[in-house]
């Protein structure tokens, strides 16, 4: 094939396609221009070569991506003591008068809880004795732990079902646990509570209950039970059916028995599970004094203070 005719380099690419690498150049002959298609492996090795490292860049970001957001529990934070070395919670925004991100607003936040959970269960019963069902719409996972990523990790969560499922067995394959009170995520049909970080593109990889969740922005607003407390405590009396109702008075601040739950759970075959034992019936035995007498909602929950 003479000079200034089209000339093909074929390469076998990395994926397993044939590429057509040509490029044109100028060539004179006396006053005429004449357009050549010549073919160039130099041309031909800059390019593949140009791919490997955009390829090299995205594997590198893949495997940060992976080690940044390594899914983790609760339970990973317990040491071999009982001491529970709870780590700060990740999403820490709050909903109050007069903010532009997360103004209160009827109907527009969401609430994602476990009844297995001591943690989220305060947040519920804060919103219940509130008068916030009507404002804010709950879902309610599964109270078994399932493998949320099978074949890809080892991490087990939070899985969400509807009353009419069959029963779970629990990931340590155990048992049977019937889906009675669950309630299913309504906006995103999420199968994993996991799945709700990752749609908020969480980095932190830790998948708690419960969850302040945003349909506006579709993001979380905080994943700390305490501060989600504290919101539907006074931020949303304009919508509130007890407005008037304190449900976080400076003198009756903290209740231990959420803390004392995960360290009894993590201990039920140690022999620490004693002393835990006893610490938590002091926890829940504490709880009626101190609201009763108060007029914090008990009649609006349909219980009193002995039950």
């Amino acid at each position: 094939m003479t000079r200034g005719a089209i000339q093909k380099l074929h390469r076998r690419s990395r994926y397993g396609k044939r590429t057509k690498l040509v490029f044109c150049t100028q060539s004179k002959k006396g006053s005429e221009n004449q357009t050549s298609h010549v073919s160039s492996s130099v041309a031909a090795r800059e390019t593949i070569r140009n791919i490997r490292e955009v390829l090299e860049q995205d594997d590198a970001t893949r495997r940060q991506s992976t080690m940044s957001s390594k899914a983790r529990t609760a339970l990973d934070e317990i040491g071999a003591d009982g001491h529970f070395a709870r780590k700060e919670a990740a999403w820490r925004s709050w909903i109050k008068v007069g903010d532009s991100q997360f103004p209160p607003e009827a109907n527009r936040y969401h609430l994602y809880v476990s009844h297995a959970c001591p943690w989220a269960n305060r947040c519920h019963a804060v919103l219940r004795l509130k008068g916030l069902e009507n404002v804010i719409s709950v879902s309610v996972a599964h109270p078994t732990w399932q493998a949320t990523r099978q074949g890809e990790d080892e991490h087990c969560g939070w899985a969400f079902a509807s009353e009419t499922d069959a029963p779970f067995t629990s990931s340590t394959g155990y048992g049977s646990f019937p889906a009675t009170g669950c309630i299913p995520d309504p906006f995103y049909d999420a199968k994993f509570v996991r799945d709700l970080y990752e749609l908020a593109k969480d980095t932190e990889g830790k998948y708690t209950v419960p969850v302040l969740w945003d349909t506006k922005t579709k993001t979380i607003v905080s994943n700390e039970s305490a501060d989600i407390m504290e919101m539907f405590s006074t931020a949303f009396d304009q919508f509130s059916e007890m407005p008037q109702l304190d449900l976080n008075p400076a003198n009756l601040r903290y209740l231990t028995f959420p803390h004392t739950c995960t360290r009894a759970h993590a201990h039920a075959h140690t022999q620490h599970a004693p002393s835990l034992s006893l610490s938590l019936s002091l926890s829940l035995s504490r709880t009626p004094k101190r609201i009763q007498g108060q007029n914090r909602g008990n009649k609006h929950m349909g219980v009193s203070c002995d039950q």
